[in-house]
């Protein structure tokens, strides 16, 4: 049998966890670890799209047009990645987002075949798989990815060359996205997790997920909960910085060893 079983992302209060906890076999359940919640803000869109953007504050809109202008200035643009164009638009998507994380030391989703999974996903999903590129002279210098299911579409990931930043790249494309998702009929966008400052200037309400973890109770379980510890430690010092005032966050960014 498995030595951890790792229940990432799931709704906030799920009663997944507690359930596979109380029906595993044997004489005793394994070991529930709440790891961490993370919130989720989200953009309600029954209204449509302007009641959405008359929502926001004067300075989201001022600053949602300037940007719009700014693109066309510099010959930059929007588009939707669909049909025959769906392959180069993945490609565009990982490669983007690997120049996002170099400089942190990489991440771990750009793993083996993910480039053919997403490809493989976006054929079967058809619109509902929305990948936006920004492009300049026909090359992508930032992508992102949302994906559909019922009246919901949530952000799945993207990515930004450096030398576009001074554009928002995120925020622009995050607001294709959701323009489009108002005229398909959805009635709700989520930004993933994090409480970053441009996610919640867009969002109206704020969901969340959780992060779990089983340690079934078996000759390993000393070992598998040992190898666990500094995750979880991470984990726990992580939440309780989350905890803290926005401004004493903000002085222990400036601190913190880069």
């Amino acid at each position: 049998g498995p030595d951890v079983l790792a229940l990432e992302g799931l709704p906030a209060g799920s009663p997944w966890p507690v359930l596979l906890r109380d029906a595993w076999p044997g004489r005793l359940p394994p070991y529930l670890h709440r790891d961490l919640f993370m919130p989720t803000p989200a953009a309600r869109l029954d209204g449509g799209f302007e009641a959405w953007l008359a929502r926001r504050r004067g300075g989201v809109r001022r600053d949602t047009l300037r940007r719009r202008r700014r693109l066309e200035e510099h010959g930059v643009r929007v588009r939707r990645a669909a049909g025959a164009e769906l392959e180069a638009g993945v490609a565009a998507l990982c490669r983007t987002y690997r120049a996002r994380w170099e400089h942190r030391g990489g991440s771990d989703r750009l793993v083996p075949g993910l480039e053919a999974m997403l490809v493989a996903a976006g054929r079967e999903l058809g619109d509902r798989f929305d990948l936006w590129l920004l492009e300049r002279d026909g090359a992508a210098m930032a992508a992102h990815l949302f994906v559909a299911a019922g009246t919901e579409l949530s952000a799945w990931g993207g990515g930004f060359q450096p030398e576009c930043a001074r554009y928002a790249p995120t925020v622009v494309l995050r607001l294709a996205a959701i323009e489009r998702a108002a005229s398909a009929g959805i009635a709700r966008v989520e930004f993933g997790e994090g409480t970053q400052p441009d996610k919640v200037s867009f969002a109206d309400d704020e969901i969340g997920v959780d992060w779990a973890t089983l340690l079934p109770r078996t000759r390993r379980y000393p070992l598998a909960r040992a190898q666990l510890l500094p995750k979880h430690a991470r984990w726990w010092v992580r939440d309780a910085l989350r905890r803290l005032p926005p401004p004493v966050q903000e002085r222990l960014r400036r601190i913190r060893p880069t």
